[in-house]
Parts: C-alpha cells; structure tokens; sequence
C-alpha cells in the first residue's frame, strides 16, 4: 500500500485501537480469519463509508488489507480476500459559490471592528 502526500503517520497503539473499534467490533472481525470471502470484505468495506468519513474508512480498510497481507505471508491463507476491493467514490456535495449579491450582503453584515480584516481581501 502506497503513501502519498495525504498518508499520515500511525503508531502501533493507534492501530490496535482502530483494529478493535472499528475491525473486531464488526461481524467481519468476529469471523475465522479462513472463512472470510471478497464478498465479505467488500460488504465490509463498503459499510465502513456509510459510518465513517471517507478518510477514515481508507484507512481502516487499508489496515485490514495489512493485516490479510501478513495472514497470507505467515501462510495462515493462501491468498487475501481484500484483493480487488475497492471502496466506492465517496458523493461529493456540489459546491455552489456565492453570488456577488450574497458577498455584498455578507460584507455588510461585517461588523466595524473586523472591516480591516474584509478589506485585505484580494481583487
């Protein structure tokens, strides 16, 4: 699993608390490490996006990927069910920007003391 500029840096500690929050509390995380399925995973991985933020749920799902990873380096399985998961595109709200009125009216609204501040904006 790849870094890039968005990774951040994660001790062990945290890493086990994420495993038993949001892995072993899970069905997924009570099943024999054998029985687990794609299918499993996928419902898994996809349920992690409609409980957590999409960030987290990378994460975590990145972690269960480790972790299958290790189960099938130490031969515990002979391949890893995470492979080929993919976690939907999380919807995105559309971003509508504010109208000149609605800038004005908000400037306006600006109270005296914090002018200064609206006036530094660049044009």
């Amino acid at each position: 699993m790849g870094g890039g500029a968005a990774a951040s840096v994660v001790d062990g500690g945290e890493i086990a608390g994420t495993i038993r929050r949001h892995i072993d509390a899970t069905s997924l995380g009570r099943m024999p490490i054998a029985a687990v399925r794609k299918s499993h995973v996928q419902a898994w991985a996809t349920g992690r996006l409609h409980e957590l933020a999409p960030s987290t749920a990378r994460l975590v799902v990145g972690i269960l990927r480790s972790v299958l990873h290790a189960a099938v380096e130490d031969r515990i399985i002979a391949f890893s069910p995470a492979r080929g998961v993919r976690l939907p595109r999380p919807e995105m709200p559309r971003i509508v920007p504010l109208t000149v009125e609605q800038v004005q009216a908000l400037a306006d609204a600006i109270a005296p003391l914090c002018r200064a501040m609206w006036s530094l904006r660049r044009d």
